[in-house]
């Protein structure tokens, strides 16, 4: 059993492309610009989406580095994770666990699943954006519904937190907002001058895939900014 500690929750939040190729959920934002879906994500590239109204719909993307699946043509999950590398690239170094220590030099192209309405979502399935540029504290774990979950507080640091998308970061907040703005991007506070940040975020990681599960904001005045996930079935 993986044991939870500072390290290995940050090289959890980075191993995600490593842990699972086929993941069938349901993604529930707090939020009312987006509503509740169910998807089937088989990767590298195809993603199945199911509406609340019963509308299907699928996309297909191609990597920026396409993915290699180690020897195994049968379609399944490769014993060692470490063998699924970009084209062209080197593999990622993991500890005794199966976690990413080190991910290849392809900071991002390369694992994107594909996107459904926001980059939240590419940073939901890869959370990497969480393993630098962060402090985190209470650490904890619980089953939820039946998995095995590692929980954190986490806080983006102005020297280093580097989210997916800057106008869709994970941990929304002053940090991310800042950055935006300095890009020349738009931000929240712009349209709504009144707004608290969050202090932090509650962050939680399913363990056997890497992906978030919940994010959750403490403090602020925004508290349709989180989501949760539901996990059905991984292979």
């Amino acid at each position: 059993m993986i044991p939870l500690t500072e390290t290995t929750f940050r090289r959890l939040a980075q191993s995600s492309p490593w842990r699972f190729r086929r993941l069938h959920f349901t993604w529930h934002p707090a939020w009312d610009t987006f509503e509740e879906v169910e998807a089937w994500l088989t990767r590298p590239g195809h993603l199945r989406t199911r509406d609340q109204d019963g509308t299907e719909r699928t996309v297909r993307e191609q990597p920026g580095a396409p993915w290699l699946l180690g020897d195994d043509a049968s379609g399944q999950l490769v014993a060692d994770p470490g063998h699924l590398v970009p084209q062209g690239g080197s593999p990622a170094v993991l500890d005794e666990h199966g976690l990413v220590v080190s991910r290849p030099d392809d900071r991002w192209s390369g694992y994107d699943d594909p996107m459904w309405q926001t980059y939240t979502w590419v940073a939901m399935l890869d959370p990497r954006e969480l393993s630098e540029g962060t402090t985190i504290s209470s650490l904890a774990e619980t089953t939820r519904y039946g998995r095995r979950t590692w929980w954190a507080e986490i806080a983006a640091r102005a020297d280093g937190y580097e989210p997916r998308c800057g106008c869709c970061p994970l941990l929304w907040g002053e940090v991310s907002e800042s950055a935006e703005a300095a890009d020349g991007g738009p931000t929240f506070i712009q349209v709504h001058p009144d707004v608290d940040y969050p202090d932090e975020w509650l962050i939680g990681l399913d363990v056997e895939t890497g992906i978030v599960v919940s994010a959750e904001p403490i403090g602020g005045s925004r508290p349709d900014a989180g989501f949760t996930t539901t996990i059905h079935e991984v292979g």
